[in-house]
């Protein structure tokens, strides 16, 4: 496999594209030709060929669409060489489902899986092997939100069977599959590539680590201000509230899914929450005390007596 492109990225529904090259081999005995002719090795055709030979029949299994690529035709190629080895090779555009975690989000790291078996044949009729050493071969593409760490590949074996019952390994037709439905129940075999995807944290220092802390700094503005100033200081601490709150709500309404966990971002922004609304407290607590100073003796003059006190005197006024 070649990978041209990895993008479009979308985790609201936990989908990515990709842009692929597939190359099978394998041997097919019914195609060996050694014996008419010693001249012709190859026999090569397009996609009008493919349909005149046997192919493997691959789909991606958690694709949500794929196309093939083409410019006047489709990009298909098969080549059948004297010994019966068949090359097949096509590109291909498909979007396929990426089972995100988001719980560190936005410093996550994604692994996208896609999973590719036959269609019809188990694996007791065909095996898919990758290519060692190196079956991936990749472009130095540029991925804005995301980079790409690693890609690796894995071979693993897929089970189908009705709910409740076993596989049987054969049945009374002899060797054919046990079919149930449109799928053909058994085992197949399954070839996987893991895509390793790195979020990107640079635009979320921008758009919200750095306004987040600003807005925190702005309302300790409150405490440096005149306790009689109370439209400058209500006005401040409620302005920083509204605008934080908006900041919060804009975090991930149109890119995220909405998860039943808690992400790392959201503790930012619950720590941040309590920041401003004690600086908000803060204001209520200085205005009481700051309106009992006059009344309140003490031999030694400090912000924990006269808070103590401010408070004292206020529960006394209540009762009376």
């Amino acid at each position: 496999m070649f990978v041209y492109f990895i993008g479009n990225i979308q985790a609201q529904k936990l989908e990515v594209e990709t842009h692929l090259l597939f190359r099978h081999r394998w041997q097919d005995n019914r195609l060996k030709f050694t014996n008419l002719s010693e001249e012709i090795k190859l026999i090569e055709g397009e996609d009008w060929f493919t349909k005149s030979i046997w192919t493997p029949n691959i789909f991606i299994e958690n694709e949500r669409e794929s196309t093939l690529m083409k410019t006047t035709r489709d990009s298909t190629f098969v080549r059948i060489h004297d010994t019966g080895v068949v090359n097949y090779h096509y590109r291909l555009r498909t979007v396929v489902l990426c089972d995100m975690k988001l719980k560190r989000f936005p410093h996550d790291t994604q692994n996208c899986t896609l999973r590719m078996e036959s269609w019809s044949a188990p694996n007791s009729e065909l095996v898919l092997k990758w290519e060692s050493p190196n079956p991936i071969g990749e472009n130095d593409f540029s991925q804005p939100e995301y980079a790409v760490l690693k890609i690796q590949t894995r071979e693993a074996t897929t089970v189908y069977k009705e709910p409740g019952s076993e596989v049987p390994a054969e049945n009374e037709l002899g060797n054919l599959p046990w079919i149930v439905g449109r799928k053909i129940n058994g085992n197949y075999s399954t070839l996987m590539v893991d895509f390793i995807l790195k979020r990107e944290i640079g635009p979320y220092v921008i758009e919200y680590y750095v306004p987040s802390m600003l807005l925190v700094m702005m309302s300790w503005v409150s405490f440096w201000l005149d306790p009689n100033a109370v439209p400058g200081r209500t006005t401040l601490g409620t302005a920083t509230w509204l605008t934080f709150i908006t900041l919060t709500r804009s975090t991930g309404s149109d890119q995220l899914p909405k998860v039943s966990y808690i992400k790392y971002i959201d503790i930012w922004f619950v720590v941040c929450t309590c920041f401003i609304f004690f600086s908000l407290l803060e204001f209520a607590l200085v205005n009481i005390i700051w309106r009992r100073k006059d009344s309140v003796h003490l031999k030694k003059l400090t912000s924990g007596r006269i808070f103590a006190m401010g408070i004292a005197t206020s529960r006394k006024n209540c009762f009376y």
